[in-house]
């Protein structure tokens, strides 16, 4: 089953729009729209053990709505990445669950090995709308990068 690029296309701005917002806040670390190259449901899927079987995997064209983020803690930029300057990204592969909470995240790629873990934390505490689809809820997968920068 391929995931259409459309997910991805419209869920990262999104996303990283919102949490760049979060991170500007705390002026530590930001998300920025970056391509999420090598970030599909089939890279994740022959790497990663998926919570659901990928039938049961929607695509954002059969969604009844677009899924949208609604909540992430900030992103906690590794203080010792930081003093020494040290920017990069990771893009974030993850399972929405019915209800809006994500169960599955991991890296598919990053810039810098230290930087996963705190992307990964953000992004398992993150919330969405309920994906659905004929009014049910369904499991569906985004990706997300991630950016850490000093600001």
């Amino acid at each position: 089953m391929a995931l259409t690029r459309a997910l991805r296309t419209k869920l990262a701005p999104v996303l990283a729009g919102t949490l760049a917002a979060c991170a500007s806040a705390s002026s530590q670390s930001r998300a920025a729209a970056v391509p999420t190259n090598g970030c599909s449901i089939e890279s994740y899927l022959a790497h990663y053990a998926s919570p659901v079987p990928a039938a049961q995997l929607v695509p954002d064209s059969l969604l009844d709505s677009e899924l949208r983020h609604l909540s992430s803690p900030n992103p906690e930029y590794p203080a010792a990445l930081r003093n020494e300057g040290i920017r990069g990204t990771v893009v974030v592969g993850f399972v929405v669950a019915p209800g809006g909470r994500v169960v599955s995240a991991e890296a598919m790629n990053s810039a810098h090995p230290e930087l996963i873990a705190a992307a990964l934390r953000m992004v398992r505490a993150s919330t969405f709308t309920t994906p659905t689809r004929g009014g049910q809820g369904v499991y569906t997968f985004a990706c997300v990068p991630v950016a850490f920068s000093v600001v």
